[in-house]
């Protein structure tokens, strides 16, 4: 199996305690068009239904800053038979207070100056954590929740270049254009590299 060595964080990571009150909510179609109120810290995920086979998909409109979108959303068929249509899961972690709107749309993407078939849209009332109750500073909830939003956006960027890894192989020049690609990505790395099956470092 390849392993990828690197993406070391230019940071010290503070522990944070998981919270008791931290939440998973989740919202469907019958949610659109109504107002909800979330904590900081909650997980929430949108489920709608859908048929991408139409070339019809859920999108997003814009993701409201006081929310972290947890990878790209995921559409779980009815059946295994072609064609079927299915439920379109987004999910989101909230890591900052306030009053937002968030917008969903279902429309084939590249009608872009067409109305879409379907839209919904959700209210969000999202309030500071009652995790003061326990003395645990507000701050470090919206970091947790940041944090685990960004080792999850790292997770999706090195499973991306495992496979393309795979590919190449663990040396020579595409191979160092895919990890340099890699840590462009992402900020905080200060370097990626490769090791083989010994461990031994592949990409000097």
């Amino acid at each position: 199996m390849i392993r990828i060595i690197g993406c070391v964080l230019l940071a010290v990571l503070l522990f944070v305690p998981q919270l008791s009150r931290a939440e998973a909510i989740t919202l469907d179609d019958k949610a659109c068009g109504t107002r909800h109120i979330l904590s900081v810290g909650d997980l929430l995920e949108v489920r709608l239904p859908g048929n991408p086979t139409t070339g019809y998909v859920w999108t997003v409109a814009a993701v409201p800053e006081q929310l972290r979108q947890q990878g790209a959303s995921v559409h779980l068929s009815d059946a295994q038979r072609i064609g079927a249509g299915g439920i379109t899961s987004f999910r989101f972690t909230v890591v900052a207070a306030g009053d937002v709107r968030l917008d969903l749309a279902y429309r084939r993407l590249w009608e872009k100056e067409i109305q879409p078939l379907k839209t919904c849209s959700i209210e969000l009332q999202l309030a500071l954590s009652a995790a003061n109750e326990d003395n645990i500073p507000l701050t470090l909830s919206a970091a947790r929740a940041q944090v685990a939003a960004e080792f999850d956006r790292l997770d999706i960027a090195l499973g991306k270049a495992a496979g393309k890894l795979g590919k190449t192989g663990l040396t020579g020049d595409e191979a160092r254009r895919v990890l340099a690609k890699t840590c462009e990505e992402l900020s905080y790395a200060i370097d990626c590299s490769t090791v083989d099956i010994k461990g031994r470092l592949t990409n000097l």
